[in-house]
């Protein structure tokens, strides 16, 4: 069966952001969003652990390079919700172990995980996710 573009922009993807993932625009002025729109095609939602958004909380604390990339990303953040462009799931306890989690009990759904962290990529890919990660520093693309 050959599907149409039309029915291909009615399928619904769902990307998991995680910590390292949205400090990227601050380390390597990279404009992810812009980034995922050209790398997906059609319709997607944004999906971030509420344990990512306290991660976040936590790094912008610290002075450095660090903590201005956590308080960037969740200034980007809040301008996506505020554009109702993400969705924000409540996870306690590790992030990887949340996402990780969700992965595998949402294994029917078209799942991609961003993320720059290698061992959160390799466990992900075993559970069959597609992953989208910083490449040569200049661009993301599927891993």
């Amino acid at each position: 069966m050959v599907t149409s573009s039309a029915e291909k922009k009615e399928k619904n993807v769902e990307v998991i952001l995680d910590t390292s993932f949205l400090m990227i625009p601050h380390f390597w002025k990279i404009d992810i969003f812009s980034e995922l729109d050209y790398l997906i095609e059609g319709n997607y939602n944004l999906i971030i652990f509420t344990n990512v958004i306290e991660e976040l909380e936590n790094i912008s604390k610290s002075r450095g390079k660090d903590g201005t990339a956590a308080r960037v990303a969740l200034k980007l953040l809040g301008e996506m919700e505020k554009r109702q462009k993400v969705s924000i799931l409540k996870a306690s306890g590790g992030v990887d172990s949340s996402i990780l989690n969700y992965i595998e009990g949402n294994s029917s759904k078209d799942l991609i995980l961003c993320t720059n962290d290698y061992e959160l990529k390799k466990r992900a890919k075993k559970l069959g996710c597609r992953i989208i990660t910083l490449r040569e520093k200049d661009r993301i693309d599927f891993a």
